[in-house]
């Protein structure tokens, strides 16, 4: 039997000054701010938060709900286990970030959104309607239905972490 890999690195947890700077730094978008505190807030992972629609959050019952995830390979799943598949309830900050994200996203166009089960070879279709969005192609067309992917989120992460 083999031994799960050890981390090299110690967490190093982002502390609530940090997190305060980040946000409210000049450089950043509003959809970056909103994006990170969601993130903060909830504990949802990267591809969760890629595959993150609003069709999955009530504002008025101030619940989320994880229904899907987004893999590296770009494809949409099922959380890997039923306990995956959970809802949250949210916190004020969130709520805030929610509902300026709305003003954003929220009369993006929705796709219908094939869904990996775990059952092999099963699927679902999920209309899905982006809180995160990318830009538009030079095309005028939405890049990955509209999306941001887990790539995007890997870069802003990078990019604000240069700007301490």
């Amino acid at each position: 039997m083999q031994q799960a890999p050890v981390d090299r690195d110690s967490p190093d947890p982002l502390e609530r000054e940090e997190f305060e700077r980040l946000i409210s730094h000049q450089a950043i978008s509003h959809q970056t701010a909103n994006l990170w505190t969601i993130a903060v807030y909830t504990g949802l992972r990267h591809g969760e938060l890629c595959s993150l629609a609003w069709e999955d959050i009530d504002l008025e019952n101030k619940t989320l709900t994880v229904k899907r995830n987004l893999t590296n390979q770009n494809r949409f799943k099922v959380p890997k286990t039923r306990a995956g598949e959970r809802t949250i309830n949210l916190l004020s900050p969130a709520i805030a970030a929610l509902k300026q994200q709305k003003a954003l996203s929220f009369l993006r166009p929705s796709y219908d959104i094939d869904i990996a089960l775990r059952q092999k070879g099963k699927n679902r279709i999920d209309k899905c309607t982006w809180v995160f969005v990318t830009g538009l192609s030079t095309h005028g067309k939405s890049v990955n239905c509209g999306y941001i992917g887990n790539v995007g989120i890997n870069r802003l992460w990078h990019l604000d972490a240069k700007w301490e």
